[in-house]
């Protein structure tokens, strides 16, 4: 088994589908991915740059950009500085 748990691929679509039209949609569905899922699949950065007609390295990007975005599950304790 590898580093990602299983989450719901369609309800990620839904998320991109919902909100792919209002302006600098990224953030926002970067920010509902991760409270739904606990994390950016890494899996589903193709999804995410289709629904927004960017590249994969775009998103990539901005997740490893930002330091609250994470592309693993959490651990059992989350500690913030």
């Amino acid at each position: 088994m590898g580093t990602e748990t299983t989450f719901n691929a369609a309800a990620i679509a839904s998320i991109i589908a919902q909100r792919k039209a209002i302006p600098g949609a990224l953030l926002p569905i970067l920010h509902d991915i991760q409270e739904a899922v606990g994390y950016i699949p890494t899996s589903m950065v193709s999804a995410i740059a289709d629904g927004l007609n960017l590249s994969r390295a775009e998103v990539h990007g901005v997740i490893t950009y930002y330091h609250f975005f994470r592309q693993h599950p959490a651990g059992k304790h989350v500690m913030h500085g």
